[in-house]
């Protein structure tokens, strides 16, 4: 009841980075069932947010039709073993704002991709 669907201007995004002890198969079924869950409080499909080692250990070719953002801490454009799309890549968890003290993380859209994508439909 935090989030009202309402009062949002981007999609949800669903962080995945952990299978939090499970093992993969009672993992992914949480994971389907937490994304359904999502899917239809907010009646549109969420942002999926992992690491590239994640991803390609844990979720290729089992979140096809997902949008993707992926971390990768470096300078070099990420590459996902399928060499699937994805529409952000989070590059550094260390950036810099004026105005904000502290790090921040950045990210970047790729290549075709645009906020467009991942603005909530009301």
């Amino acid at each position: 009841t935090q989030c009202q669907p309402a009062k949002q201007d981007l999609i949800p995004m669903i962080d995945i980075e952990t299978k939090g002890g499970l093992d993969t198969e009672a993992f992914c079924d949480s994971l389907f069932k937490f994304i359904a869950m999502v899917e239809k409080a907010y009646n549109q499909r969420p942002l999926l947010y992992t690491f590239v080692n994640f991803y390609n250990n844990y979720l290729q070719g089992k979140i096809n039709g997902y949008k993707l953002m992926i971390a990768q801490y470096t300078d070099r454009t990420p590459v996902l073993a399928d060499d699937r799309e994805y529409t952000l890549w989070q590059y550094t968890g260390k950036g810099r704002i004026n105005g904000i003290n502290g790090y921040v993380d950045k990210s970047r859209f790729m290549d075709r991709h645009s906020l467009r994508e991942i603005r909530f439909k009301h």
